[in-house]
């Protein structure tokens, strides 16, 4: 029934190019991406990495600030973890940063920024015996220095063909840039998604998280 009928056919064939249909005059608009946290509800654009459950996260238990309860994985291995919170890549390069309170976080858990896909990466905040540490999760795990704050700034830069730098630090210090690319790649039922993460207990808080265009 749909398409075009050629040659007597009974039956619709697709086509490359079709009349726009008349539809009410809207104002353009592109999916949301970045948040700020201070709605009710997560938005449209956030995905679980497998069935969700309500106690995961919460949008209420500090207004303007998304809470995630650290869940227990073995080993913590990021690709067999569900509650991983990621977003579609929104743009073919761009730079994306969130700001983490991880003084929630027991000593053994971690929480962080994380692009996932066939292989993944991230940048967490690791709480440790001795004290927080910023930790790569890259092929193995590298500890990059002890932070001194309850507070965090983690950022991602993509650029095109999927080259992805991390780049992190405590609030007020000088960041660290992590000099070892990594190239994004596509999940098995998934494109790469990126996003956030909290394993091994307690609870990490996140005051925002936001994308910039690359100029």
């Amino acid at each position: 029934i749909m398409g075009e009928i050629h040659d007597g056919n009974t039956t619709g064939q697709p086509v490359l190019r079709h009349r726009k249909p008349t539809l009410p005059v809207v104002v353009a608009a592109v999916p949301a991406t970045s948040d700020d946290f201070d709605s009710r509800s997560l938005g449209p654009q956030w995905q679980w990495h497998a069935n969700h459950q309500d106690g995961w996260h919460s949008l209420s238990a500090r207004a303007g600030w998304l809470r995630l309860f650290g869940q227990h994985s073995p080993a913590l291995a990021l690709e067999r973890v569900p509650n991983l919170l990621l977003q579609k890549l929104p743009a073919r390069e761009f730079a994306v940063a969130t700001r983490l309170d991880f003084v929630g976080l027991p000593p053994g858990a971690e929480a962080g920024l994380v692009i996932m896909g066939r292989r993944h990466a991230a940048l967490a905040v690791r709480q440790t015996e001795s004290g927080p540490q910023l930790v790569l999760r890259q092929d193995g795990d590298r500890p990059l220095g002890t932070l001194t704050t309850g507070c965090a700034v983690l950022r991602l830069q993509l650029e095109q063909g999927g080259s992805c730098t991390f780049g992190g630090s405590a609030e007020g210090a000088r960041p660290v840039i992590v000099d070892t690319p990594f190239a994004a790649q596509a999940g098995v039922w998934i494109g790469a998604k990126v996003g956030l993460y909290a394993l091994g207990g307690g609870h990490a808080d996140f005051d925002y998280f936001r994308f910039f265009r690359l100029d």
